[in-house]
């Protein structure tokens, strides 16, 4: 097993981000829509308060494992003093249960320390919304996060996410099938906001 090298996302990765991305939305392990080269650009690397800086790369072997986005404080209109956003977290499917997801949400959380930020928060605030779609309905999108299902057991894993990092009970959320971040990745997603002190 290769060790786990976390740097900022380079032009060349497009492809390997595209590559895991789609596969946790091929496998139904997410709700979000499939990632072409013009929605990534669009989204993470030329919105509102996007740096390419902040989203960073896991390596492993000479492969993409994952990649994590991040919203650094200051840099929307929206912005709240000391507030950092985290957008998305995946893991490829191959590297999964092998510590990707822990070392870039700490990566991500060290970056946003260093540009001053105390909190980073999984919210709707985020100014990266990505498309997801209702589950059981027909082509139905959503305009906000869908929440973690902590109750139905179809999602194995979900609460040592929580656990793990020491998450109070009362951030949780249920009520989807299906979490927008990867099964067995280090974070599904909550309906509004959860905070990590950093």
């Amino acid at each position: 097993m290769g060790d786990i090298i976390i740097r900022p996302f380079r032009q060349e990765d497009e492809n390997g981000v595209l590559a895991v991305w789609n596969a946790c939305v091929d496998a139904g392990d997410v709700l979000y829509y499939p990632l072409t080269k013009e929605y990534f650009e669009r989204k993470f690397l030329k919105n509102d308060g996007c740096e390419a800086e902040n989203l960073l790369i896991a390596e492993m072997d000479g492969q993409i494992a994952g990649f994590i986005h991040g919203v650094a404080p200051g840099t929307f209109a929206l912005a709240r003093p000391g507030c950092a956003y985290l957008t998305c977290v995946m893991t490829a499917p191959a590297y999964r249960g092998r510590g990707v997801g822990k070392a870039l949400l700490a990566a991500l959380k060290a970056r946003m320390k260093a540009r001053g930020a105390h909190t980073l928060y999984i919210s709707s605030l985020n100014p990266v919304n990505l498309d997801w779609r209702i589950p059981g309905t027909p082509g139905h999108d959503h305009n906000n996060m869908p929440g973690l299902d902590t109750v139905s057991g179809k999602v194995p894993g979900s609460e040592p996410v929580y656990e793990s990092f020491g998450l109070p009970h009362a951030a949780r959320s249920a009520g989807h099938s299906r979490p927008p971040f990867g099964r067995g990745n280090l974070y599904r997603a909550l309906r509004r906001f959860l905070e990590l002190r950093i």
